[in-house]
């Protein structure tokens, strides 16, 4: 049962490492220029002191874009060397993206 407003997560998503401090999330939108992100569908993760960790979680729209997205590996974002993992919507629950009770 979905909450107002919010929608459930999509089956797509991956896994951004490497990302500098300072990054935001419509920059981390630029940099998968070719990628159909879901609306809302950048997560930055944060360590337990709301500091960045340089990671985040992003969810595409179909598994053509989570390809895509993945092809982005050893692409450079500044001077940081990003790398893009395979990952789901159960992470991002994990990582406090998105209400659990969405599944």
């Amino acid at each position: 049962q979905q909450m107002q407003g919010q929608r459930a997560p999509s089956q797509w998503a991956v896994r951004v490492r490497g990302l500098p401090y300072a990054a935001t999330e419509a920059a981390v939108g630029e940099f998968f220029t070719d990628v159909n992100i879901a609306p809302q569908g950048v997560h930055l993760a944060y360590s337990g002191d709301d500091r960045p960790t340089g990671e985040a979680y992003v969810e595409v729209m179909t598994k053509e874009d989570m390809d895509r997205a993945l092809a982005h590996t050893g692409r450079m974002m500044g001077k940081r060397y990003i790398e893009v993992f395979p990952s789901s919507g159960e992470d991002i629950v994990r990582l406090g993206g998105i209400p659990s009770d969405m599944f």
